[in-house]
């Protein structure tokens, strides 16, 4: 069923780039990357309008099963791996042991100053 999903949004997101460049038209001065052709600026504008629309798709899937980008730049998304996430969840874990025993460790000593006190 995802798969279906995911072939239909590329295939609306391909329609609507078409759309787009076709309604917009041709500008009177091409840019150069275009070589003076209005065919490859048409092709370039689609491309790019796709590559927006998957980028935004493949953002808003992954955040949508709650993972989220950890960084976004001219080469792409980058996701936090699976096993950075764990090892921070194991490192997390023994951080919490840690407290718990460094309380016990306060409170034991608390008691040990409270009885030397009343000795003295």
């Amino acid at each position: 069923m995802e798969n279906n999903l995911g072939g239909l949004a590329i295939l609306i997101a391909v329609a609507a780039a078409v759309l787009v460049t076709s309604l917009t038209g041709t500008p009177s001065r091409l840019p150069d990357v275009a070589l003076a052709s209005p065919v490859l600026f048409h092709i370039e504008r689609i491309t790019a309008l796709l590559a927006g629309c998957l980028l935004l798709l493949v953002m808003v899937t992954r955040a949508w099963k709650g993972d989220l980008p950890s960084e976004i730049s001219t080469q792409g998304l980058k996701y936090a791996s699976g096993q950075a996430t764990g090892e921070s969840a194991i490192a997390l874990a023994e951080l919490g042991d840690e407290s718990v025993r460094a309380r016990s460790e306060r409170a034991e000593l608390r008691r040990r100053i409270e009885a030397l006190e009343r000795r003295a």
